[in-house]
């Protein structure tokens, strides 16, 4: 089952055709950041995808879509993956259950060395409540400041195998989630993943073993899978373009599908819908819903961790409305170059809510790895467009 759902990644193209839409352009052309964008679409690779939620025939429902070059080539979707291993951490979290019914999101973990150099993970400075390791505060570390400690963590914990068992159930057949962030291991050290213990509070504990995946992971074969025109590799130059064939990897319409499947369990997607409680979905709502500085525990200063770095329509969204007048459930992602976001948006005082899924290239010199793209001065300020015309869209 795995194999074959790593070769339907091939197409990375879900049997879902979003024509564009017209009005949806005309609205962002209306804004200049949008339009210096979009004026440029193939070279910023700008995909944007908006979904209501309808009923089909028999009165189920569904999402209704619309969008501007929807999956027309490869976008590395960098830290936005993160939702769909938080939700396969729980569902593991629910198998393992079934042999330990004792196991919890709350209890203490211990992570072994599995490299060189490494040491016994057992301490969490930024816990408050116990400075434990815990599959909770991993998951909400991820969303509210999109940490890549935490993913790797709750990549290990679940295993590369074991991901791509979760994926293919939820129907997500274009995802892949083959490696770990902002840590350079080979591909056989991604298959790789370490002892883990939970600890009970009797002195016991649960152990699941070292573990090596035996996927076949293919070469993507996706219309721009090389990017750029150069990259750097520590000091070297590499004069050629990077290809991301053997990167992670998920279709535009899949990834809004991976959230709309937690915002709304009951509409009609491909898939099973996901193995966790309704407490469980309503912490993962809550946590993506959060700001930075509201958290408790763990504590992210506002000054060092602003709202909008983390909820990239909210520059615009409130150009049409306070920000109270918002609820911003999202995840979004940056590296080489991309920026993603991906949000279900609610203007509360209506009560009218949109999907909404974006992505788009900045990097005007053609080298990945420099550390020289243009977020701040052309992606953030798209994005804040993409927020107001859909701040204007729900608040009418």
């Amino acid at each position: 089952m795995i194999a074959l759902a790593l070769l339907a990644l091939l197409a990375l193209q879900k049997p879902v055709a979003v024509p564009d839409d017209a009005a949806l352009g005309e609205a962002l052309r209306a804004l200049p950041a949008a339009r210096a964008v979009l004026d440029k679409a193939d070279e910023h690779r700008a995909q944007v995808l908006l979904a209501t939620i309808g009923e089909d025939a028999k009165g189920r429902p569904i999402l209704v879509r619309r969008g501007l070059r929807v999956d027309r080539e490869y976008f590395y979707p960098a830290s936005a993956i993160k939702l769909c291993v938080a939700i396969a951490a729980l569902e593991e979290l629910a198998a393992r259950r079934v042999k330990e019914p004792r196991l919890t999101e709350d209890l203490a973990l211990v992570f072994h060395p599995l490299f060189p150099g490494e040491e016994i993970e057992a301490k969490d400075p930024t816990h408050l409540d116990g400075g434990t390791i815990t599959l909770r505060q991993e998951i909400k570390k991820l969303f509210l400041v999109s940490d890549n400690a935490a993913f790797n963590r709750l990549y290990e914990f679940v295993g590369q195998d074991r991901l791509a068992e979760h994926l293919e159930r939820a129907g997500l057949s274009t995802a892949r989630i083959v490696h770990r962030l902002s840590e350079a291991r080979s591909e056989d050290e991604n298959r790789r993943v370490p002892r883990v213990d939970f600890l009970f509070a009797d002195g016991t504990r649960a152990t699941i073993p070292e573990r090596t995946s035996r996927l076949s992971i293919q070469d993507l074969r996706v219309p721009g899978i090389k990017i750029g025109t150069a990259s750097v590799d520590g000091t070297k130059r590499i004069d050629a373009p990077m290809s991301f064939a053997r990167k992670n990897a998920i279709a535009l319409v899949e990834l809004q599908e991976a959230l709309a499947k937690l915002v709304r369990p009951d509409l009609v997607l491909e898939g099973e819908p996901y193995a966790i409680t309704d407490e469980q979905r309503q912490f993962l709502l809550a946590t993506a819903s959060a700001y930075p500085a509201d958290s408790r525990d763990p504590r992210y200063p506002r000054e060092q961790y602003p709202d909008a770095d983390y909820k990239s329509l909210l520059a615009g969204l409130e150009k049409v409305a306070p920000k109270s007048a918002w609820k911003i459930a999202n995840k979004i992602g940056r590296a080489y170059g991309f920026s993603i976001e991906n949000a279900w948006v609610v203007h509360v005082p209506s009560g009218r809510g949109l999907f909404v899924t974006a992505t788009l290239y900045t990097n005007a010199d053609g080298v990945l790895n420099d550390g020289v793209y243009e977020y701040e001065t052309v992606a953030d300020p798209f994005l804040a467009a993409l927020g107001e015309v859909v701040g204007r869209e729900l608040a009418q």
